[in-house]
């Protein structure tokens, strides 16, 4: 009797130890655990705009680039652009800001005869590094701004209406719109021509421009 006595003593501690490191183990696999849906992962709350490229003549997809921006994502609904414009009397330039905080996304050359240079971005990933997704984000209609009426005086699209859903169609496909909320009015659409007179359209481009 004496020694199933002593038995459990020595049992019991050893079966409470056992059962606290189970308990532990199994809270250090749940910390550790990938997150079972998108609502368990923590916001990522970094701000920056995606410029995506799209060929003026071929709507082809060319590439893109994420420019992280300063501060805290802006939230007022309004596209958050400033536009710098030099008309091209011979020489000009376009230069689009970040309104919150005045940083710098887009800045090239416009030449009445010959050929501007884009000086930034200095430069996109290629169309080919972007994964893609089964499923298309819809052309959003009523979210899409013309950037160029910020410096062209108005904000006529007539000719251009027909176009945007050809644009947009080159980059439905781009997972990383997963990551822009392209149901809001944040999305801008911008036709740079860095050669304009005489000037070959075979150089233009669309940017698509997404904040977040």
């Amino acid at each position: 009797m004496k020694t199933n006595h002593l038995k459990m003593k020595i049992w019991l501690p050893l079966l409470a130890l056992a059962l606290l490191l189970g308990v532990l183990s199994g809270c250090k696999k749940n910390e550790s655990d990938p997150p079972k849906n998108e609502t368990d992962r923590p916001k990522n709350e970094k701000n920056s705009v995606l410029l995506l490229k799209v060929d003026y003549t071929t709507y082809a997809f060319e590439g893109g680039v994420e420019i992280e921006l300063p501060g805290t994502p802006d939230t007022s609904g309004i596209l958050p652009i400033r536009a710098d414009y030099v008309s091209p009397g011979d020489f000009g330039s376009i230069a689009l800001y970040y309104r919150p905080s005045d940083q710098l996304i887009f800045d090239g050359e416009i030449f009445w005869m010959g050929e501007g240079k884009l000086y930034y971005p200095e430069a996109f990933k290629p169309a080919s590094e972007f994964e893609k997704t089964g499923t298309a984000f819809p052309f959003p209609a009523g979210n899409i701004k013309n950037v160029n009426a910020l410096f062209e005086g108005t904000d006529d699209q007539s000719d251009y209406l027909t176009k945007y859903p050809l644009v947009w169609d080159a980059v439905k496909n781009l997972k990383i719109l997963e990551d822009y909320p392209v149901n809001q009015n944040k999305i801008g659409i911008f036709l740079y021509t860095p050669c304009v007179g005489i000037g070959d359209p075979e150089h233009w481009d669309w940017f698509i421009l997404l904040f977040k």
